[in-house]
């Protein structure tokens, strides 16, 4: 049977981890493996006198400081998962943030990276846009559509991942989880559907080659719907490892 932990030593820990730039497996494992040291301090303290309190302040103290501690951990992550977490972090929920605050700032989010991802195809690939040939016509389609569908996209995604991590969270193994699912994976067929329709009409601007072209969108409806619901799915499990630590008062 495992030990209850100690707050003071978890408290230490997670002042040291927390801030580090590093995804949620990674800052699990410091967790773990810096909480491990910490707690054989503390029993080696204790063999000493029996007293908890002064065991618990002499092991504090020969870990050190929490932000040196932090500079040694960040040190271990490479650079590729560095700005990865911090390009993530823009795309997951701040704590205390409201699942509606959350999607809308995600959304716009999400729309402005494909903004800025379609302005190099704007520019080098349609130069003689305002001559308003075929391509700048298709670009002048295709841009307002793409951005509009991923912000509404962002949007639904994030509301009801967010609802169905929660339900996960708190326990709900029954019949809200099995709604939450079928939800998410409802929304994330039609949202797909909805995309392929308006690309191919962007694209082609006609609606037979729409009707043409739906059961290839059909076929990837399926797979989106199956992936987002795993997607949540492990989301809400490696948040529910750390749930314990991340809801700690970090000040003494």
């Amino acid at each position: 049977m495992n030990q209850p932990k100690v707050k003071e030593l978890m408290r230490l820990v997670e002042q040291a981890v927390r801030p580090v730039c590093a995804d949620i497996s990674s800052k699990m494992k410091m967790r773990e493996e810096l909480y491990g040291h910490a707690e054989e301090i503390y029993r080696d303290e204790l063999q000493r006198d029996g007293n908890e309190s002064t065991a618990i302040a002499r092991a504090v103290a020969r870990m050190g400081d929490p932000a040196e501690l932090r500079t040694e951990l960040q040190a271990t992550i490479s650079w590729p998962e560095r700005w990865c977490a911090y390009f993530s972090s823009f795309f997951v929920r701040r704590p205390g943030e409201s699942r509606l605050h959350s999607a809308f700032r995600i959304a716009w989010i999400s729309a402005l990276v494909i903004s800025l991802e379609m302005f190099p195809l704007l520019m080098f690939e349609a130069m003689d846009i305002l001559s308003w040939n075929f391509r700048g016509k298709f670009l002048v389609r295709l841009v307002p559509t793409l951005i509009s569908l991923v912000a509404i996209n962002g949007f639904v995604f994030t509301l009801l991942g967010s609802t169905l991590v929660d339900h996960l969270q708190a326990g709900f193994v029954g019949r809200r989880t099995m709604v939450a699912c079928f939800g998410m994976a409802f929304a994330a067929s039609l949202a797909l559907l909805t995309t392929g329709a308006a690309f191919t009409l962007a694209l082609c601007g006609d609606v037979a080659s729409v009707q043409a072209l739906m059961p290839r969108w059909y076929a990837l409806a399926v797979v989106a719907a199956f992936g987002s619901v795993v997607i949540c799915w492990l989301s809400a499990k490696e948040k529910r490892r750390s749930h314990e630590w991340l809801t700690l008062e970090l000040e003494a």
